[in-house]
């Protein structure tokens, strides 16, 4: 849970937000550094998507690509929630 909102690790794809709302954050760990023996991920491309089709294979709203995981989640979490206000 991450404010409060489901946050699933599948493999390389992190998936944030309630499964049955109109809108998911999807996050794909395209690159990973090696940090006092543990692989920490440094590239990850972060989708805002429409949650009414198969998971992770809906119609991209926003895309951007940061650096570490903390910033993906930072940016998709604000994504979401102003997704969930305009609707």
């Amino acid at each position: 849970m991450y404010k409060d909102k489901p946050l699933v690790r599948v493999d390389n794809t992190v998936y944030y937000g309630d499964l049955d709302g109109k809108y998911l954050i999807v996050m794909h760990i395209r690159n990973t550094a090696n940090v006092a023996g543990r692989d920490i991920a440094s590239d990850v491309l972060v989708e805002l998507q429409e949650n009414n089709a198969a998971l992770g294979k809906g119609r991209v709203v926003k895309k951007a690509e940061r650096d570490g995981l903390y910033t993906a989640i930072d940016i998709g979490a604000f994504w979401l929630e102003e997704a969930m206000e305009e609707e």
